[in-house]
Order: structure tokens, then sequence, then C-alpha cells
């Protein structure tokens, strides 16, 4: 379940000749803060896409930028907390950034990952995964809002971090569907 909200945060390139369908992406950047909404269909089974998400060891096969997952203690049985340690470079500017999130299961399937403030470099945070069957294939719809705790360079500023944001993405939702079939 954790994995999933990894994949929150942050992943993308291009989706080349995937079968998968890239139906909505959206960053933006409004008062410091990072708001993300993605819907994507990939051709495989709702239970191998959980499975893949829910694979915390192998996050990083899903983002790159991911160095280093630790299982936290939760705070209840319901919920999973994680750890990850992320290396975010764009242009000359890199930053790494602690991301712990208490990861739960909504009632319908999906995942939502909640920032830790106190275990992170993040202010605050949500990721919201669902799910919908398809035929053959499912609908994946991401939505996530972040707050980085950290300054953010003028000169690399909000345009450049939101295109490369979507650059990983995109990379994330293709590794996915790779992953999963």
């Amino acid at each position: 379940m954790t994995r999933i909200i990894l994949l929150l945060v942050i992943v993308c390139t291009s989706f080349g000749t995937m079968s998968e369908e890239l139906e909505k992406l959206n960053v933006d950047y409004k008062n410091r803060t990072f708001i993300v909404m993605m819907v994507f269909t990939i051709s495989t089974s709702l239970e191998k896409v959980r499975s893949v998400l829910a694979d915390y060891k192998n996050l990083p096969d899903l983002d790159p930028s991911i160095i280093k997952i630790e299982l936290l203690k939760p705070p209840d049985e319901k919920t999973s907390r994680v750890k990850m340690l992320i290396n975010y470079c764009i242009l000359f500017f890199c930053k790494s950034v602690v991301r712990t999130e208490d990861v739960t299961e909504n009632k319908n399937g999906g995942f939502v990952a909640k920032i830790v403030p106190e275990l992170s470099n993040i202010k605050s945070g949500e990721s919201i995964w669902s799910f919908e069957r398809k035929k053959e294939k499912i609908k994946i719809s991401f939505s996530s809002r972040i707050e980085p705790e950290f300054w953010i360079p003028p000169l690399i500023g909000p345009a450049v971090l939101k295109a490369d944001l979507e650059r990983r993405l995109r990379l994330t939702a293709r590794k996915l569907e790779e992953l999963a079939n």
C-alpha cells in the first residue's frame, strides 16, 4: 500500500509506444504547493497493479530518484508507514527529500497516503490512488498535494520543477505497466 503513495510523489518520462493511455496530466504550483492530477489506463489486472504498488522494497523500480526505503512502526494495524529518501536533481540544483507517509486502503480498494510532517522535510501533503476496472484494462487516477518545507531557488522556479514532475509521472505510469505485466 505504501508503495502507491511513493508513486506519488514524483516520477516520469515519456509514454512512447506503450499501450497505456494518458487521459489527463496536470501539474500546478500555487502558494508553495504542488498539485498533481493524472489519469491513465493500462493493460493489466487490478491485482497486478496493487501488487506492484504494495511492493515497497521495489519502489525504486518505479521511480529511480528513490534511493532508500524504510518501513517504520505504523500508528495502527490498518496503516503502513513508509519512509523514503528521494534524491531530486534538476539542472544544477539537487535536494535530498525525506518523505514519510502513512498509507491506508480506502473502501474502494485504492490508497491514501498522508505525509507525516514530523518525520519528513515536507510541511504537508496527501496522495490518492483510485482504480477502475475497464474490461482487460485498469483506469488509474492519481492526485497529490505536496507542500515542501525547503526553499526552491528562483532560478529553477516552479516552471522547471513542474516540467520535471510531469516527466517523472509519465515514467512512473510507464514503469507501472511494465512491472504489472
